[in-house]
């Protein structure tokens, strides 16, 4: 959380649900939905909550938990339009510019030379070792969702500081959830930090996330990233980022 003239403004970007497998592959199952629920009820219920999520299916039904758990507890969900990012989506448009997957099949060929293991899979991604005429390389997808999510926040927070949508003092406690992908969140992870996911043992779990701070000084936004209790200043790097 951050302390922002008296209020508190706070960003996760979260992992969906334990998925199912098998012939409904890649569904949230109902053990999951009744821990996203059970997340949304312990979120500081004081604050607003804000809610974005990829199209996948497991990602916006996690989301819809997590609100559902949220509002139980007494806190309020801010109304208006969902946002589905296409940012954070693993397909790719027609023009191939946004999404992950350029080549289908190389891709399924690739998966199966690893026996199908789903983190193998994810380390050879962010260690560079698949071919980007294949897949988006990480940092590339990484700097997408920075620019279109993290971006959005440093602007919100700098334009309320200098009065220009009204008074940083009135802003509301507010709380943003992201739901996506394991995938997503190690690429902006690994991207902010410098540091590879691997060392940290597991790869992000169900439900875990990373999540930011924003800080107001005199000189600017200051960005920090947390993961599993450990505290990382990311604003060079973001800043390097979104002028780029």
């Amino acid at each position: 959380m951050v302390i922002l003239m008296g209020k508190i403004l706070t960003y996760s970007l979260r992992r969906h649900t334990n998925k199912k497998k098998g012939k409904v592959a890649g569904q949230a199952t109902e053990h999951g939905l009744r821990k996203s629920r059970e997340l949304g009820r312990n979120l500081p219920s004081g604050s607003v909550l804000k809610g974005y999520s990829s199209m996948a299916d497991r990602c916006i039904d996690t989301l819809s938990a997590i609100n559902k758990g949220f509002k139980k507890a007494g806190g309020k969900v801010a109304t208006g339009k969902q946002s589905i990012r296409k940012s954070l989506s693993g397909r790719t448009d027609k023009k191939r510019t946004r999404g992950v997957f350029l080549n289908f099949k190389k891709i399924d060929e690739y998966f199966e030379s690893l026996g199908k293991n789903g983190t193998k899979f994810l380390q050879h991604w962010l260690d560079g070792k698949i071919p980007k005429a294949w897949m988006r390389s990480p940092d590339y997808v990484a700097d997408l969702i920075i620019k279109d999510r993290i971006a959005h926040i440093v602007r919100f927070i700098d334009l309320k500081a200098k009065g220009k949508l009204g008074k940083l003092e009135d802003l509301p406690e507010l709380h943003i959830e992201n739901l996506s992908s394991d995938m997503m969140i190690s690429s902006v992870f690994q991207r902010l930090t410098g540091e590879k996911l691997i060392k940290y043992a597991n790869f992000v779990k169900p439900r875990e996330s990373v999540d930011f701070y924003f800080d107001k000084t005199k000189s600017g936004v200051k960005v920090f990233l947390n993961f599993r209790e450990k505290k990382f200043d990311v604003t060079k790097k973001l800043n390097e980022i979104l002028i780029s």
